[in-house]
C-alpha cells in the first residue's frame, strides 16, 4: 500500500513515536505507516520497533466472571466445527483465564476488576460517567433511569425453563438466594415490579431478556470505562492482556524503561526461589477483652488494658519504592566474604546484598521477642512440636492428617544457611540476635527503579474523586507485585483439540499426561512441559518480601514495644496488619502525641480529635481498621478470628462464604474457644466437575479452634514459640490449671529466666 503523509499530523523527526525515545546516532529510522485503508504515515520509529510493531486480529469477548460460569456453558456445548483452533490458557484442568475459538478471544473482565457487576456499577455512577453506550439503546425510553444500576433477578426459582412463561412476576419470597442465603428487600422487589410494568413484559422470559441486555451493557460501560483509564493513565489497551498482573507489568516496565538483567545460572535462580517467604501469618493470644474508660464494664481498679487493630498503607507498594536490584551480579570472593561488615552500606546504597549466614538467638533476646521472633523460617510442624493443648485439639477434632506441615514460623531454633536482605540482617542485629558464619553473599545494584511508578499510581488514587478510580490505581499497584514472583514450575500447559487430526496428534504425543473430553467435538488435553524457561526476576520479589516483613518489625519494635515494653502484646498478624494489646492510661493521646510519625489519621471523622490528613495516603504509614474502641478479641486459628466495636463485630473465617458467616457472633467464637468444640456451616455453591456446572449445599466444619502450630508449650490463650530456651518457666500465670477461659482472671502469665547471660 503506497504511504501518505496525514495531513493533521505533525511528525516529530528526534523521536520514536512507538517507543518514544529519542533516536541516536546510528540508529536506523523508518516510517511507520497504516496498512489499513488510509496508508497514512503514523510518524518515524526504530528499525526494530517497526517491525515489532504489528496488527492483532481478533475478535473480544468480554465476560464477567467467566473463568468459574460462562466458560464451562461455552465450551461444553460448542457446536461441531464452530472453531478448528481453540488456545486455552489454563489455571488448572476445571478453570481458564483465557480461551480463544479461532479469531474470537474470550477475556474474563474479572480478572481485571475483581468486584461483582453491582459494586462496579455503584462505583462507576459515583464518578459522573456519562453512560454512552447505554443511552445508545435506552436513551429514548421514558422509564431508562429505572435501568441504571445492576439487575434484579429471581435466580434460585428460575429452575424449569416453563416458569418463563408465567405472565408475571414470582412472589418476593421466591427471589431469595440461597447462594448467599440472603432474601431481597422490600425495595429491591418493588424496583424489578418496577421495572417489568414500565417495560412492558408479558411474561418472565421478557424481564429476563431485559435483565441479560440490561447487565451486558452494564458490563460494556465498566470495561469501556476501564480501557479508557488505562490507556490515559499508560496508553496501552487492557483488551490485548489477560489479567491485570500482566497489565501493570507491562505498564510499570514501559513507566519506568527499566532493563532487569535476568539471572542465567540456574543455582542462583534456585537459590533465590528456595528462600522466598511470603507474609507472617499468625495467632498470638487467642482471647483478650479491653478495660478502659472508652469500653462497657470498664473497671476503674484494673490496669487500663486498649485492643488496636492496625493495617499498614499499601505495604508492597512502599517497598517497591524502596531501592529494589537491577542487575550487575556478583559473588562475593572468600576474602571479601571474612571482611565484609553489613554496617557499611545503608538503605539507599548503590550497591545491595543477599547474605546466606547463621543466626542465632541469645538467650536474653528471647523473652524480649517471644510474641515475635525475628528472621521467620520455614519448618516443618510435626504432631510432638506442638504444646499439649494443641496435641489435644488435633486428637479431638481428628486433625493429625494435616501434619507434618510446612508453615512460616517466626521460632528461636539455631538458623543455618539463613538467606535474607542486607536490610533485614543490620536490624537483626541491632535487635541482639547473633551472625556466627557468613556463608555466601550476592552483590547488585540496586536503585528505585519502581518508585515513580507507585507514587504515580498512588498520587492518582488521592487524586481520584470516584471509587472506581481509586480501585483501579489501588489493583495496578498492589498486582505489579506478583509478576516480580511468578512461578513458572506452577503453570500447566493444556492444548485443545477440535478436529480429529489435531485430536490424534496429541493422544500420541509422548508429552501426554491427561486427557478429558469437553463434548463430542472438543478434547483438552494436559501435556508435560519439555523444559521450563525461567525468565522472570524474582529476585525482587524476594527483596520485596523480606523488606516488607523489615518494615512490619521495625513498626512493632521500634515503636510500639520501644514505648510500652512488656506491656505491648502481639495479639495477631497477617503481612500488613498487626493486632496489639496495649497497657497505658490512653493510647488514642498517645497515637496523638508520640506515635503519630507513623499513623495516617485521614481515616476519622473530620469532628475526632484524632483526625489528621498530612499523612492521607502516604504508603507505609499504619491506620486504625476501627473508629470505635475494640471490646474484645477472640482467636480461634490464623485467618480465623473476630473483635467487636461499638455496635458492630467484624469477622473473618477463611473458606466459609459471607453469607453463612453473616448470623455468626462474637459469643459463637468465644463459645467454641472455651468449649474446644466446632461448629459446621451450611453453605451454598456453585461448582464445575469436568466442566458440568452443578449447585451444591456443603455442610462443612466451618468454625473450630485450630492448633497454634507456631507456638510449642502454651495454655489455650497464651504461648511460646518453637525453639524457646528451656530455662523458661512460667512462675504465675493466668492459666492456674483450667482450660476455661470464663475462669481467666485479667492478668498476664509471667515468665522467668535463670543466670541468663
Amino acid at each position: 500500500m503506497p504511504m501518505v503523509e496525514n495531513p493533521n499530523t505533525v511528525y516529530d523527526l528526534n523521536t520514536c513515536h512507538i517507543c518514544k525515545q529519542k533516536f541516536k546516532v546510528g540508529d536506523i529510522r523508518v516510517r511507520d505507516h497504516c496498512h489499513w485503508g488510509s496508508g497514512y504515515i503514523n510518524g518515524l520509529a526504530h528499525q526494530s520497533c517497526n517491525l515489532n510493531y504489528r496488527a492483532t486480529y481478533f475478535v473480544p469477548v468480554v465476560i464477567h466472571n467467566s473463568r468459574n460460569y460462562d466458560t464451562h456453558l461455552i465450551l461444553k456445548n460448542l457446536p461441531s466445527n464452530f472453531a478448528k483452533i481453540v488456545n486455552i490458557i489454563p489455571i488448572n484442568m476445571e478453570k481458564f483465564t483465557m480461551f480463544s475459538l479461532d479469531a474470537i478471544k474470550f477475556v474474563d473482565s474479572f480478572q481485571f476488576l475483581d468486584s461483582s457487576l453491582d459494586v462496579l456499577v455503584n462505583n462507576l455512577k459515583t464518578s459522573n460517567h456519562k453512560f454512552k453506550i447505554f443511552e445508545t439503546f435506552y436513551g429514548n425510553e421514558k422509564n431508562k433511569h429505572l435501568l441504571k444500576q445492576k439487575g434484579i433477578f429471581p435466580y434460585s426459582y428460575l429452575d424449569t425453563l416453563e416458569k418463563l412463561n408465567e405472565p408475571c412476576l414470582p412472589s418476593r419470597e421466591d427471589f431469595f438466594n440461597i447462594l448467599t442465603n440472603t432474601p431481597i428487600s422490600e425495595e429491591d422487589y418493588k424496583h424489578a415490579q418496577l421495572v417489568y410494568k414500565a417495560f412492558k413484559c408479558k411474561n418472565l422470559a421478557n424481564y429476563l431478556e431485559l435483565y441479560q441486555n440490561v447487565d451486558t451493557i452494564m458490563l460494556a460501560e465498566v470495561f469501556t470505562s476501564f480501557r479508557k483509564k488505562s490507556m490515559r493513565y499508560y496508553d496501552l489497551d487492557p483488551i490485548h492482556f489477560v489479567t491485570s498482573a500482566e497489565l501493570t507489568w507491562n505498564a510499570g516496565l514501559k513507566f519506568t524503561k527499566v532493563e532487569l538483567q535476568l539471572l542465567s545460572n540456574v543455582n542462583d535462580y534456585i537459590w533465590f526461589e528456595s528462600q522466598m517467604r511470603g507474609g507472617i501469618c499468625f495467632l498470638g493470644k487467642r482471647y483478650i477483652k479491653a478495660n478502659n474508660p472508652y469500653v462497657e464494664d470498664y473497671d476503674k481498679n484494673k490496669p487500663h488494658n486498649y485492643i488496636v487493630a492496625l493495617d499498614a498503607n499499601n505495604l508492597y507498594g512502599y517497598v517497591m519504592s524502596q531501592p529494589l536490584p537491577v542487575g550487575n551480579f556478583s559473588w562475593l570472593t572468600p576474602e571479601e566474604v571474612r571482611d565484609f561488615n553489613v554496617f557499611d552500606y545503608g538503605k539507599n546504597s548503590e550497591v545491595g546484598f543477599i547474605v546466606e549466614v547463621d543466626l542465632r538467638c541469645p538467650k536474653r533476646l528471647q523473652l524480649k521477642t517471644n510474641d515475635l521472633p525475628l528472621a521467620p523460617e520455614h519448618l516443618t510442624i510435626t504432631y510432638d512440636m506442638l504444646s499439649p493443648y494443641s496435641q489435644r485439639l488435633c486428637d479431638k477434632f481428628n486433625l493429625k492428617h494435616i501434619l507434618p506441615s510446612k508453615k512460616l514460623t517466626p521460632n528461636f531454633y539455631p538458623k543455618k544457611n539463613y538467606i535474607t536482605h542486607y536490610l533485614n540482617l543490620q536490624f537483626y542485629i541491632e535487635e541482639g540476635m547473633i551472625v556466627e558464619k557468613y556463608h555466601r553473599i550476592l552483590a547488585f545494584r540496586q536503585r528505585s527503579w519502581l518508585a515513580e511508578y507507585i507514587h504515580f499510581n498512588n498520587e492518582k488514587r488521592k487524586e481520584a474523586k470516584d471509587d472506581f478510580t481509586r480501585a483501579f490505581c489501588k489493583k495496578m499497584n498492589n498486582s505489579f507485585f506478583g509478576r516480580l514472583m511468578l512461578n513458572q514450575r506452577k503453570k500447566i500447559s493444556v492444548r485443545a483439540s477440535a478436529t480429529e487430526k489435531d485430536c490424534k496428534k496429541n493422544l500420541s504425543s509422548p508429552l501426554l499426561e491427561y486427557f478429558e473430553p469437553i463434548n463430542e467435538t472438543l478434547t483438552i488435553f494436559k501435556m508435560r512441559k519439555p523444559n521450563l524457561l525461567l525468565d522472570k526476576p524474582i529476585y525482587g520479589g524476594f527483596c520485596i518480601l523480606e523488606l516488607s516483613k523489615l518494615h512490619m518489625y521495625k513498626l512493632y519494635y521500634r515503636n510500639f514495644k520501644a514505648s510500652y515494653g512488656e506491656k505491648s502484646e502481639l495479639l495477631y498478624m497477617d503481612t500488613d496488619s498487626l493486632y496489639l494489646s496495649i497497657q497505658t492510661k490512653d493510647i488514642f493521646l498517645d497515637m496523638k502525641n508520640t506515635l503519630d510519625n507513623i499513623f495516617d489519621f485521614s481515616n476519622y471523622p473530620k469532628n475526632h480529635f484524632l483526625y489528621d490528613d498530612s499523612n492521607k495516603g502516604k504508603l507505609g504509614y499504619l491506620k486504625s481498621e476501627t473508629i470505635e474502641p475494640i471490646r474484645e478479641f477472640v482467636g480461634l486459628k490464623s485467618k480465623m478470628y473476630a473483635y467487636s466495636f461499638g455496635v458492630d463485630c467484624k469477622k473473618t473465617a477463611k473458606g466459609i462464604k459471607k453469607s453463612a458467616l453473616k448470623n455468626f457472633t462474637l459469643e459463637n467464637y468465644r463459645k467454641i474457644l472455651e468449649e474446644e468444640t466446632f461448629s459446621r456451616q451450611k453453605q451454598c455453591s456453585i461448582i464445575s466437575k469436568k466442566h458440568e456446572l452443578h449447585t451444591v449445599i456443603q455442610n462443612k466444619i466451618g468454625f473450630q479452634s485450630g492448633p497454634m502450630v507456631g507456638h510449642s508449650t502454651a495454655p489455650p490463650w497464651y504461648a511460646l514459640v518453637h525453639g524457646v530456651w528451656a530455662g523458661v518457666s512460667v512462675v504465675r500465670g493466668c492459666f492456674r490449671g483450667t482450660d476455661h477461659l470464663s475462669r481467666v482472671p485479667s492478668g498476664w502469665a509471667y515468665f522467668q529466666f535463670s543466670a541468663l547471660p
